[in-house]
């Protein structure tokens, strides 16, 4: 509450009997709301926008297979959004691993950082199984999120896959804690660079996603994986929740 005086306009934060500045007795009286309106603090106010003058934001699209397209975009807009943070996760036999494969292997830049298997040729073979030339895919087993962070931020990669973030917790206790600084650094190294970030995590002996409520908030984009379908509960930049079926290409033998 605020007060002025009736005849010079002082005005003062406590009430007074005289004016401090006329010294006339008795010209105490509030100021209204419509009139304090000019000591409203215009600094706060800095940078608070109309949303009808604000354009809506629309990033690229990048095209990582037909089904995948469908599901994480619009019908007039497909594809995974560029600089979008996605969590993927499913049992195991789901091909999460195989899946993001393909899409690296659509994507000119794209980086996989697998955390569970040491040897390179492993993921070879797993493309190999279902017919996806990987041969430009860059990949590398890191064993800490500090080691995937930096490579990360080495090239301006359009998409980085990180398979998995749980095999990147040191140690065999996972918990809450260590799961939200692994994924912290590795999304911070993310929104420096802008590139589009998948983080693969698993499930749990129950069937749930083995991921805390603050990393499904903060995400962008979920997707459950399941031998049929790809379900997406979850979508920033594209319809949710929607499942799309999957088209399994058949296996063949490698010599």
């Amino acid at each position: 509450m605020k007060f002025k005086c009736l005849l010079c306009q002082k005005r003062t934060r406590a009430r007074f009997d005289q004016c401090p500045k006329c010294d006339e007795w008795g010209t105490c009286g509030k100021i209204q709301e419509a009139e304090s309106a000019e000591d409203v603090d215009v600094k706060a106010l800095d940078g608070v926008q109309l949303l009808g003058d604000v354009k809506a934001y629309d990033p690229p699209r990048i095209t990582i297979g037909e089904e995948w397209d469908k599901a994480l975009g619009f019908p007039h807009r497909p594809g995974l959004a560029q600089g979008s943070e996605v969590i993927v996760w499913g049992r195991p036999g789901s091909n999460k691993t195989t899946e993001m494969l393909r899409a690296c292997a659509k994507i000119e830049g794209s980086l996989y950082l697998n955390s569970e298997m040491k040897d390179p040729g492993m993921l070879r073979m797993l493309a190999d199984r279902v017919d996806v030339d990987v041969s430009e895919v860059a990949a590398k087993f890191v064993s800490s999120p500090r080691e995937a962070a930096s490579v990360i931020r080495a090239v301006k990669w359009r998409l980085v896959v990180v398979d998995s973030v749980t095999g990147l917790i040191p140690g065999e206790q996972v918990s809450a804690k260590l799961m939200r600084a692994v994924c912290s650094e590795i999304i911070e190294a993310r929104r420096e660079i802008g590139c589009a970030l998948v983080m693969i995590m698993h499930a749990t002996k129950g069937g749930e996603i083995a991921a805390p409520g603050w990393a499904l908030h903060m995400c962008d984009t979920i997707v459950q994986l399941s031998p049929l379908r790809i379900h997406v509960p979850k979508n920033r930049f594209g319809p949710s929740p929607i499942s799309v079926k999957r088209k399994r290409p058949p296996l063949r033998i490698v010599s």
